[in-house]
């Protein structure tokens, strides 16, 4: 397993929630680590993803997903 772009930002996902809600845990989860600007790339990188699990992908490339 390859280590996130941001290992010290953990984000426990409930992956019964829609993708708005990944999106927004991730990027809330970025915010509050320090990382504005990461929440907004990962943000406007998951709006353009083609399906759910690509977005579940990019979160865990890039935060510490428990």
């Amino acid at each position: 397993m390859n280590t996130p772009q941001y290992p010290d930002v953990p984000v426990q996902l409930d992956l019964g929630d829609n993708v708005f809600g990944i999106i927004g845990t991730v990027a809330h989860a970025l915010r509050q680590g320090g990382h504005r600007d990461a929440a907004d790339a990962f943000a406007a990188d998951a709006m353009n993803c083609a399906s759910y699990d690509d977005v579940i992908q990019l979160a865990m490339r890039t935060v510490n997903v428990i």
